[in-house]
C-alpha cells in the first residue's frame, strides 16, 4: 500500500495514520517513506512486516524502496512541458495510473483489476476526471503487457494513440531479460 502526502502535511512520526482506512488491522505492518523532490511530497508506504523481514535477508534495508517512487520519477522525465500526459503501469492484476499536467503530478493511484474491462474502466476514469479525450491524449503503457493480448486490443478500441516508453540511456538488462519487451522493465529503470 502507498499514498502520496504533501510535504506540508507530512509527519514521519505517525506514518500508520495515513493507512487507517486502507489496511486491515489484523496484520502487522512496517511503514516507510521517501521524499519525492520533483513533486514536493512524500511517498508513504506500508508492507507486511514478514515480507520486509524476508527481503532483509537478501537486501540491505537501506535499499528497500517502493516501486512507485522511481516509476513516478521516470514518468516525470517523460511528461511534456505543456498539456497532459497519462501513464499506466501494469503489475500482474494491478495498475498504477499517473496523470501529469505540465510535468506536475496531479493524480496517482493503484487499482486491482480482474478483467480487461476493469482495467479499461480505471484508465478511462482518469481521462474523465480531468475532462480529457482519450483520442487526443496518448496513453503511455509500461509493465506486464504485450501487444498481442486481449487487454491491449480492448484499450486500443477506446484510447489512441498508445505507446510504450523507452528505457533510459545506459540502463542495462541481463541477457535473460531481453526475451521480453523493454517496457516490461520500465518500473525498474529508476531503481
Amino acid at each position: 500500500a502507498s499514498t502520496l502526502v504533501p510535504r506540508r502535511l507530512f509527519d514521519p512520526e505517525n506514518l500508520e495514520q495515513y493507512f487507517k482506512l486502507l489496511l486491515r488491522e489484523s496484520s502487522e505492518h512496517t511503514y516507510g517513506f521517501e521524499k519525492l523532490e520533483a513533486f514536493d511530497c512524500y511517498l508513504v508506504w506500508s508492507a507486511e512486516s514478514g515480507l520486509l523481514a524476508l527481503c532483509g535477508h537478501y537486501f540491505s534495508s537501506q535499499n528497500i524502496r517502493h516501486l512507485a517512487a522511481p516509476l513516478l520519477q521516470s514518468y516525470h522525465g517523460l511528461a511534456p512541458a505543456e498539456g497532459y500526459a497519462i501513464f499506466a503501469n501494469l503489475l500482474g492484476q494491478k495498475v498504477q495510473i499517473a496523470v501529469f499536467e505540465r510535468r506536475n503530478l496531479v493524480f496517482f493511484n493503484t487499482f486491482d483489476f480482474w478483467k480487461p474491462n476493469d482495467l479499461l474502466y480505471f484508465i478511462l476514469l482518469a481521462y474523465k476526471q480531468f475532462d480529457l479525450n482519450p483520442l487526443d491524449i496518448p496513453l503511455t503503457l509500461s509493465g506486464t503487457l504485450i501487444e498481442d493480448s486481449e487487454i491491449f486490443r480492448l484499450l486500443l478500441r477506446y484510447i489512441r494513440p498508445m505507446r510504450f516508453p523507452p528505457l533510459p540511456e545506459g540502463f542495462q538488462l541481463p541477457a535473460e531479460a531481453k526475451s521480453l519487451p523493454d517496457h516490461y522493465w520500465f518500473d525498474l529503470a529508476g531503481v
